[in-house]
């Protein structure tokens, strides 16, 4: 079990063995909230019991010209997707259960993030042919939260 705190997992492979009594997984990381935070991978085996083990996590202030900073200058740092506009609203979002609510618009989205409640925030989105509004990035003042992962 993997769970995380002031960061969000993008990605995660299965895991393999590489040794006799050896397991091996690989996890993408996306630093997402400033301040301390950790990964912690714990498991229960049925004969040693329980076992954790938590990587120590933090996150500082942004680069100026990282991608945290050019979010917050309106500018979609990541890499477009394959069809649909990258649009912008800057508004007081709110962020709670599987909604965010920003702009007058609301998103559904996985519960893994974090209940948030922000002043000022930017949520980048795709707005695909059909109608259709994907949620890429919300950046706000300490969060960088990646959604782009979720969609082909």
């Amino acid at each position: 079990m993997i769970t995380v705190q002031g960061a969000q997992v993008l990605a995660e492979s299965p895991w393999r063995q590489v040794q006799p009594n050896v397991l091996e997984m690989w996890v993408v990381l996306s630093l997402a909230q400033v301040g301390s935070g950790y990964l912690k991978i714990a498991k229960t085996c049925t004969k040693e019991g329980y076992e954790e083990a938590v990587l120590p996590l933090e996150v500082t202030a942004p680069e100026p010209e990282g991608p945290w900073a050019q979010a917050m200058a309106g500018v979609y740092p990541l890499p477009l997707p394959s069809e649909g506009e990258v649009l912008t609203v800057a508004k007081k979002a709110r962020l709670s259960a599987e909604r965010l609510e920003i702009g007058g618009m609301t998103f559904l989205l996985p519960p893994t993030l974090p209940h948030l409640s922000l002043a000022e925030a930017s949520l980048f989105y795709a707005l695909l042919p059909g109608g259709e509004a994907r949620p890429l990035l919300l950046g706000a003042e300490g969060v960088f939260w990646r959604l782009d992962h979720l969609w082909p």
